[in-house]
């Protein structure tokens, strides 16, 4: 199973410690991670994010969402893909400031030039974006990390599409 944990950490200077803490102690559940902060020559944010991709329950990433779940001014959303794409009936509900979105791709031979031109065509709602190549239960998989942006009709617009796609599996978390 794949297991995907975004987190908003309100201000990091001042729970970048606890949280470095609890990831480093869990380190063993902790596939690949990613971090962000608005930074630009005038201001550097004291609000980040950080997308975590899991291991399974051996590697105790149970114990490591208990642990950050206890710390103040951390915000813990699954955004784990389910396995049923994400329906346009809640696409409204889920897209607010910071939009994190995570593709679980099937059959990626098949579908990687579809999927690449509507990433493209909606480029401008795409601030961040990670792939990762996994094997689980015996299937080569791709995984893609975006974090969304910009207009909220063209975020719910891209998020359809990509969910339109028989071999792509769409969840969303938001964090206002």
């Amino acid at each position: 199973m794949i297991r995907i944990v975004a987190l908003r950490i309100t201000d990091r200077i001042k729970e970048a410690g606890n949280t470095q803490k609890a990831l480093t102690a869990h380190a063993g559940a902790i596939r690949a991670r990613l971090g962000f902060h608005e930074l630009s020559s005038e201001t550097c944010s004291r609000e980040a994010y950080m997308v975590l991709l899991l291991r399974d329950e051996d590697n105790g990433y149970r114990s490591l969402l208990d642990s950050l779940e206890t710390i103040r001014g951390l915000e813990v959303r699954h955004v784990t893909p389910t396995g049923s794409s994400v329906g346009t009936d809640i696409l409204p509900g889920i897209i607010a400031n910071r939009t994190i979105a995570t593709l679980l791709i099937d059959n990626r031979e098949t579908v990687v030039t579809e999927m690449q031109d509507i990433l493209s065509r909606y480029g401008c709602s795409i601030r961040t974006r990670l792939g990762l190549n996994e094997r689980v239960n015996g299937r080569d998989i791709g995984i893609i990390v975006l974090e969304l942006t910009g207009d909220t009709q063209e975020q719910m617009n891209l998020l359809k599409r990509l969910s339109e796609s028989g071999d792509i599996t769409v969840s969303a978390v938001s964090f206002s």
